[in-house]
């Protein structure tokens, strides 16, 4: 019969469990010094807690994350973690690589990495939706306008624009930002979107989808050829295209835009030509300018729930995208839902309290900033070094008082030269005065 020990208190033997498991409902407390944890294959090689560090009265919970941690000393310090090593080794997400004194950590799209913060004066640039058309509605392969991207505020009024989907996805509307942004590169960054939308029915899970896109003026000529709806789209004298220009989903094709039209790619045939989509009333036109517009990424509201108009709020955050200097922006919203049914999605812009708009990380130029002093666009110079050294130098020869010019030098004309002493030195040897 086994022997029933009351009040917890142990017989004076010692003894041994083996293959037992203790009560988990218990709180069993251990002194560090009674704690040890033994290799299991080697058993002289031993860990222990110690707990003497904890202020009195106090308590220390060690949380574990979800993730293998590896724990490594830093030399001389044995009974201390190297941060730098849990984080380049063990904490998913994070990469370091050999991190130097005033490097911070920054998304790349992928993973937090270290680097050197390069901060840009101002906020973001903010793009709002205009109802200004860049390209009117059926002048090309559509009845959607092409309108405009603002840096600044339209407010005229609640504009509430549409569209129809039944288990489907279709355009909204688009708008071209129609003036070069001016960099090699879109930093990576945080874009940040408010949407004003909704829903005219809570059936199935439906959205608004905003696809973000690079417009890159092309080289050579474009000619559209053909007939009907579906059209032959050939450039002469350059190869733009890529094989990622055509997507099957909507929302991530590539267009390319002629003086008359905004064409969605519906087919890659190689690096010069592709086959695009236009209304059935358009007239082809033949060695025109053109310009690819390449889908970059895109961002959405998630499930609407709502039947009233609502600002809703969604962010991304994208790696950096190579860019030219030469290229524009474009924005696409579409109406999705997975619903067998009709559903109208809607988004609201231009007013005070339903508005659309989106943040990017673009930075606002030099040239663009208030409060420039002096000339106008295209009139504010920066000198180089040598130029600025040179514009020093002039500081040694001359100075102005009133409107009086005072030589502390001589001032060298070809080869004439103004004394500061008084005269003019002609070039003929031996100084002469007028």
């Amino acid at each position: 019969m086994a022997k029933i020990i009351s009040k917890g208190v142990k017989p004076a033997q010692v003894v041994t469990l083996s293959n037992k498991t203790l009560d988990n409902t218990n709180i069993i407390t251990v002194k560090d010094a009674n704690l040890t944890i033994q290799d299991d294959v080697d058993a002289s090689k031993q860990a222990r807690f110690q707990a003497s560090s904890i202020s009195t009265l106090s308590e220390r919970i060690i949380t574990l994350q979800d993730a293998d941690i590896t724990m490594e000393s830093i030399a001389g310090s044995q009974n201390k973690v190297d941060i730098h090593k849990v984080i380049k080794t063990g904490i998913h997400g994070i990469s370091l690589i050999d991190p130097t004194v005033g490097q911070t950590l920054k998304y790349d799209g992928v993973n937090f990495v270290n680097g050197v913060q390069v901060t840009a004066v101002g906020p973001g640039i903010t793009f709002y939706l205009d109802d200004t058309d860049v390209i009117p509605p059926g002048a090309g392969p559509e009845t959607i306008h092409a309108e405009t991207l603002s840096k600044t505020p339209v407010v005229t009024g609640d504009v509430d624009e549409s569209v129809v989907v039944n288990n489907s996805i279709a355009m909204i509307d688009q708008y071209i930002y129609d003036t070069a942004i001016g960099v090699t590169a879109i930093d990576a960054g945080i874009w940040s979107f408010d949407t004003s939308c909704y829903i005219s029915a809570i059936d199935g899970v439906s959205e608004v989808i905003v696809s973000v896109s690079r417009i890159i003026a092309g080289t050579g000529t474009i000619t559209i050829t053909g007939a009907g709806t579906t059209r032959t789209a050939t450039v002469t004298g350059a190869t733009p295209f890529v094989a990622g220009d055509y997507n099957a989903d909507i929302s991530k094709t590539g267009y390319v835009i002629t003086p008359n039209a905004v064409f969605r790619i519906t087919g890659y045939t190689s690096t010069s030509v592709v086959t695009v989509e236009t209304l059935a009333t358009y007239t082809n036109e033949s060695s025109v300018s053109y310009s690819v517009d390449r889908y970059l990424f895109q961002s959405s509201t998630g499930e609407l729930t709502s039947l009233v108009a609502s600002i809703i709020s969604h962010t991304t955050v994208q790696s950096t995208f190579t860019t030219t200097i030469t290229d524009k922006m474009a924005a696409r919203y579409y109406g999705k839902t997975d619903n067998v049914g009709d559903i109208t999605v809607h988004i609201i812009h231009g007013g005070t309290t339903n508005y659309t708009r989106f943040g990017t990380p673009l930075v606002t130029k030099h040239n663009d900033l208030v409060g420039l002093q002096g000339g106008v666009e295209g009139e504010f110079y920066h000198p180089s070094s040598a130029e600025y050294t040179k514009i020093q130098a002039l500081g040694t020869i001359a100075s102005q008082d009133s409107n009086t010019l005072v030589l502390t030098g001589d001032l060298g004309m070809g080869g004439f030269k103004v004394k500061n002493t008084g005269g003019l030195q002609l070039p003929v040897g031996v100084d002469k005065w007028v």
